[in-house]
């Protein structure tokens, strides 16, 4: 059984145009490493939720490069250069139990981004007619305080 679902799997590089290093991208590096252990679950910007499996050298173009790797549902495997480290963070859940990867290759991540963008912009507008009707709210004025009050 393991074997037929090993042909649905999508093994995915990632590239990027050479560009000149930048000190922030070795930063992200650095912190990133530090922060993910083999277990972790980290979410890419583009791709969504996943399981991080650890770090590994290859050279599919010819060209050796670190990559992490990245596993999502149904056994997907999502190969990250290093030099794309600042599209991936660590997961940071509610509590919640264990987050549920995403699958790749698919609108599933896109779908649940937009619904949390829905979400805020309806937190957003919420949080402006409060301020608003707080700020147009006519407040009550206490009177000066007595001697007696200010004794105590």
């Amino acid at each position: 059984m393991a074997g037929h679902h090993s042909f649905h799997r999508l093994e995915i590089f990632g590239f990027t145009k050479a560009r000149r290093a930048v000190r922030r991208k070795v930063a992200a590096h650095d912190a990133l490493v530090v922060d993910l252990v083999p277990g972790d679950y980290a979410v890419h910007l583009e791709h969504g939720i996943g399981k991080f499996t650890g770090m590994l050298r290859m050279a599919p173009d010819g060209i050796e490069r670190e990559y992490l790797v990245l596993e999502y549902a149904a056994g997907d495997k999502l190969y990250v250069p290093t030099e794309q480290i600042d599209r991936v963070r660590r997961f940071v859940g509610s509590g919640e139990g264990t987050p549920h990867p995403t699958r790749l290759g698919t609108q599933e991540w896109l779908r649940i981004k937009q619904r949390a963008k829905k979400s805020i912009k309806e937190l957003a507008k919420e949080l402006l007619a409060v301020y608003s009707a707080r700020e147009t709210a006519t407040g009550f004025a206490f009177s000066e305080d007595t001697i007696w009050q200010r004794e105590l």
